[in-house]
């Protein structure tokens, strides 16, 4: 892998930030010394800055040439509620807080290709560098969204990376479609009923029924089952189709499509996935766009071309 030269010679000084960055972890909507850091850093190489949009993220802005282009880099700046025990000494200093996740390295590094992109300039257009609060849980890309982001820097596309340990250095890793997973969050409440304790059996213990849910949580299907097809055809081909996990409204445990499903017209695939170890047979009809409410029970599916039932259907082979 080919190293720039000129960003070779900044490591040490991105190191330092980085590591200020990481000594000092700041929460969702919290990361203001984070941003006054990220700020002083682009005004110091002459980049525009734009402050306030999602209450703490910053934007600078390169632009070159007379094309009306324009990209965004993208980089995460919020820590974790979590206490770090490493010893290093740029170990953080506030306690239960902790760049877990690697949001300070996401800085540092869009950081270095904005110095580097400032001094070079060999595009045409606009860049907008997006230091973007509160990934981690809170929405903060939808808040700059809410706050006119788009309106004030529009983007043809957008591109951000995360660190992925165990990586092997100068490997990067690109998938179609969906790469990551999210997390959605649910409030269970359970109602008890008082009682003696010599009479167990006229109260209602509130206690052993969650305890109950969490000892079934790690048994769900999301624990064993793999997010992709694996599409087969006639003449021995493969093909990975990525999927969405998702439970249907009677909780019964599928995937959505997480990307165009093309059949080559006069062929048949065989989509392999197991659910429960008794798969079926049954035909998929349309093609299912990305995001659509198609759900695909984890079998096995025999999948025909030029078929015609609506989305969203199956129909018995």
């Amino acid at each position: 892998m080919r190293l720039i030269e000129s960003i070779l010679a900044d490591a040490a000084a991105i190191a330092t930030v980085r590591r200020d960055i990481h000594a000092h972890p700041e929460l969702c909507f919290e990361e203001q010394r984070t941003s006054d850091v990220i700020a002083k850093q682009l005004t110091d190489w002459g980049i525009p800055v734009h402050r306030g949009m999602g209450k703490t993220g910053v934007v600078g802005i390169i632009t070159n040439g007379i094309s009306k282009r324009a990209v965004g880099l993208r980089a995460d700046i919020d820590a974790l509620p979590m206490t770090e025990h490493n010893t290093f000494a740029h170990a953080s200093q506030h306690h239960g807080k902790m760049h877990a996740c690697g949001h300070d390295g996401h800085t540092a590094m869009l950081l270095a290709a904005a110095r580097h992109l400032a001094a070079t300039r060999r595009f045409d257009g606009h860049l907008h560098l997006v230091f973007q609060p509160a990934e981690e849980g809170l929405a903060g890309a939808k808040r700059m969204l809410d706050d006119g982001f788009l309106t004030l820097f529009p983007c043809e596309a957008m591109f951000g990376m995360h660190n992925m340990p165990g990586q092997p250095e100068g490997r990067f890793s690109i998938v179609p479609g969906f790469a990551m997973a999210s997390s959605d969050s649910c409030v269970i409440t359970v109602r008890g009923k008082g009682g003696h304790g010599a009479m167990p059996h006229k109260a209602t213990d509130p206690i052993v029924a969650p305890i109950t849910v969490y000892e079934l949580m790690p048994h769900a299907h999301n624990r064993t089952a793999d997010f992709t097809y694996t599409l087969v055809y006639p003449d021995g081909r493969e093909q990975v189709l990525l999927a969405v996990p998702k439970y249907d409204e009677n909780w019964q445990f599928g995937y959505l499509l997480a990307e165009p499903l093309k059949v080559p017209a006069g062929s048949k695939m065989v989509v392999v996935a197991h659910y429960d170890n008794s798969p079926t047979n049954k035909t998929v009809t349309t093609p299912a766009e990305p995001g659509s409410d198609m759900f695909m029970p984890i079998m096995q599916y025999a999948i025909d071309a030029g078929s015609a039932v609506k989305p969203g259907t199956w129909q018995e082979r």
